[in-house]
C-alpha cells in the first residue's frame, strides 16, 4: 500500500502495544514516520526507516525543538499516555494543541486522537 506515500506522520507513544501497531499501520501505507516517545523507553523495536524522538511530552519546549528537527509533518496520532481529567473533548482538544504547538506542519494535516482510558462525554 502506498495510500500515503511522501507523507510524514509524526506518533506520540509510539513504543506502546497501540503505537507500535500505528506505527507500522502508517509505515506499511507508505508513510514516513517518527516516533515521539519518552527517553527512557527502548526504542530498538522500531522498523528500520523509523524516526525517533526520545522526548517527554510533558517536556514541552524540549518536545518543540526535537519535533522541530525532525522537519515538516502532515499527519499527527496523539497516542501518548497523557493524564487529563474531564470530558474527552476538551482533554482531546488541550492535547493536540500542546503536540501542534511546533510550527512543522506543511499546511494542512490529519489529526488522529486515541484514548486508552474510559472518558465521561
Amino acid at each position: 500500500m502506498t495510500q500515503l506515500a511522501g507523507k510524514h506522520a509524526l506518533i506520540t507513544g509510539g513504543l506502546g502495544c497501540i503505537g507500535q501497531a500505528m506505527v507500522q499501520v502508517f509505515a506499511g501505507a507508505g508513510a514516513r514516520v517518527t516516533v515521539l516517545d519518552r527517553p527512557a523507553l527502548d526504542a530498538t523495536a522500531l522498523p528500520n526507516g523509523t524516526g525517533w524522538l526520545g522526548v517527554d511530552l510533558n517536556d514541552l519546549a524540549g518536545a518543540q525543538m526535537r519535533a522541530g528537527a525532525a522537519g515538516r509533518f502532515d499527519i499527527l496520532v496523539n497516542n501518548a499516555a497523557l493524564s487529563s481529567i474531564g470530558h474527552f473533548r476538551t482533554s482531546a482538544l488541550k492535547t493536540t494543541k500542546r503536540n501542534c504547538a511546533s510550527k512543522n506542519w506543511r499546511g494542512w494535516g490529519l489529526v488522529v486522537a486515541s484514548s486508552k482510558l474510559a472518558a465521561t462525554h
